[in-house]
């Protein structure tokens, strides 16, 4: 029987907000479907800063993960050299099949690294696009534009999760059909049938009154 490919998730920060569950469940559920899965991050935001909650919670279910301690949230050019060298190592010592990077800096230096470090299959899912943070100086968001536009080429496939960053990205130059739109989801939602609902709720309501 053919192995299932190898999945090496990349994310640069690992406290647990929205983009780092989306890389838990997606690990998650890869691992359950017998995928060889280990997850990539920094700390939770300066360069050197300890793990977060993301790598305490995918060790409690048996998931490899590398800490880069490289990796920060702000922009430096020397730490993010740095994070770009450790990236590309680490992607030539495990060398997966695929490469998923999250988030706007693991998606430029992860596309970058692993191009040349021939990895085939490289996916960025992006959660808002960087350069729409107005409080940055206007030269940064420049240099984020340019490097989001360079992200969206390096990657072989890039994941919008909403519409209007979707229509965005789309007119980008040579970015049209390199994307697709996939929004976040949920799980169905255990809800109680109308009679077991109103049982439940009959004591609170009379107490109320």
């Amino acid at each position: 029987m053919t192995a299932k490919p190898k999945i090496l998730y990349l994310i640069t920060k690992s406290n647990f907000g929205g983009a780092q569950k989306y890389v838990f469940e997606l690990a998650i559920n890869a691992k359950q479907a017998g995928y060889t899965v280990a997850v990539a991050c920094g700390g939770t935001g300066s360069a050197g800063a300890p793990t977060g909650l993301l790598v305490e919670k995918l060790t409690a279910v048996g998931i490899k993960t590398h800490y880069l301690s490289a990796f920060q949230r702000d922009m430096s050019l020397v730490g993010d050299i740095r994070a770009f060298f450790s990236v590309w190592w680490l992607l030539y010592k495990e060398r997966p099949t695929i490469l998923h990077t999250t988030s706007s800096k693991a998606g430029a230096i992860g596309a970058l690294a692993g191009r040349l470090a021939g990895i085939k299959c490289i996916i960025f899912t992006s959660h808002g696009l960087t350069v729409d943070e107005i409080w940055r100086p206007k030269w940064q968001r420049t240099l984020i534009y340019i490097g989001t536009w360079m992200t969206l080429l390096l990657a072989h496939h890039s994941i919008m999760i909403s519409s209007e960053t979707f229509a965005r990205v789309q007119t980008m130059p040579g970015i049209k059909n390199r994307v697709s739109l996939i929004k976040n989801g949920i799980g169905k939602i255990p809800f109680l049938d109308r009679s077991m609902a109103r049982a439940t709720l009959a004591p609170t309501i009379s107490s109320a009154t």
